[in-house]
């Protein structure tokens, strides 16, 4: 019996060397793989390449678009075909209809929108392709023109302003020898009266 116990004491003591032994290495590995990996800087030319991003709101509804091209617009359930094609951020109500964005469409011409929650667009900045023209827009709930601010057709700085059925009714320009003229039509479109 005492033989036995001698031949297990051995067994047991061979074990715990076995046992610090494969712990050690163990231990060891863990650590260099630690050490190697914390070590390590990331990729500093590492970039995200997509075409478009979407991002949907706890309902699952789609809220926003970064893309190249972005979406056509939804418009009461609808998706409405764009002008062009348009490289840019599009935001959406909690319905998905679009109310606004910013975009570079493939014209060139840059623009910033606000639509109001029938889809219609209502304010508009934008810049024509060429950079040295561009101007503010805003429409009524019928999308005619009421008011424009900018330079369009010349580097003369104007201000229009047309009455509820669209008719022109004020332009106040600054013209190129910085002279100010204030115009006034009547409803058919002639002027009334300019004062400089």
């Amino acid at each position: 019996m005492e033989n036995e116990i001698r031949d297990l004491q051995k067994v047991v003591a061979i074990l715990k060397r076995r046992t610090m032994y494969f712990g050690s290495a163990a231990f060891t590995t863990t650590l260099v793989l630690i050490l190697g990996f914390s070590s390590q800087k990331p990729p500093e030319n590492e970039f995200l390449r997509v075409r478009q991003i979407t991002v949907v709101d706890e309902k699952g509804v789609e809220r926003m678009y970064i893309g190249s091209p972005v979406p056509d617009p939804m418009v009461r359930g609808k998706r409405v075909p764009r002008r062009l094609a348009s490289t840019g951020i599009i935001m959406n109500n909690e319905k998905g209809s679009e109310v606004g964005g910013w975009g570079v469409l493939a014209d060139g011409t840059q623009q910033l929108i606000f639509d109001d929650s029938t889809g219609q667009e209502r304010v508009a900045l934008f810049q024509p392709p060429s950079g040295k023209r561009g101007g503010m827009v805003m429409k009524d709930e019928r999308g005619a023109f009421r008011l424009f601010v900018g330079m369009v057709n010349s580097d003369d700085p104007r201000s229009v302003l047309r009455d509820n059925k669209g008719r022109l009714r004020l332009e106040a320009v600054v013209d190129s020898t910085g002279q100010a003229v204030l115009s006034f039509y009547d409803e058919n479109g002639n002027e009334l009266r300019s004062v400089r």
